[in-house]
């Protein structure tokens, strides 16, 4: 199963979401550049309207931000679990 498949929606994504999602968890373009395969100045580039991002750069973005999020959400229930001790 691809992870498109696991994310159905993420086609609806824009780059507007992507921009507000990052700001909203303090996670860096350039983070998600490296797990989309990006590069960082091409993944600017689509965020402020520069260039057009293509289906398939947006489904690959779409991918990296949620495997991004996931990570931030365990990290986050890491930390207050060591707190909680």
């Amino acid at each position: 199963m691809s992870v498109m498949q696991s994310f159905p929606l993420m086609s609806s994504i824009t780059t507007t979401d992507i921009i507000g999602r990052l700001a909203r968890r303090r996670l860096s373009q350039a983070a998600l550049a490296a797990q989309a395969n990006i590069h960082p100045s091409t993944l600017n580039r689509y965020l402020r309207g520069r260039i057009p991002i293509g289906a398939e750069a947006l489904d690959r973005v779409s991918a990296a931000l949620v495997r991004l999020e996931a990570a931030d959400d365990a990290a986050e229930a890491a930390r207050a679990k060591a707190l909680a001790s």
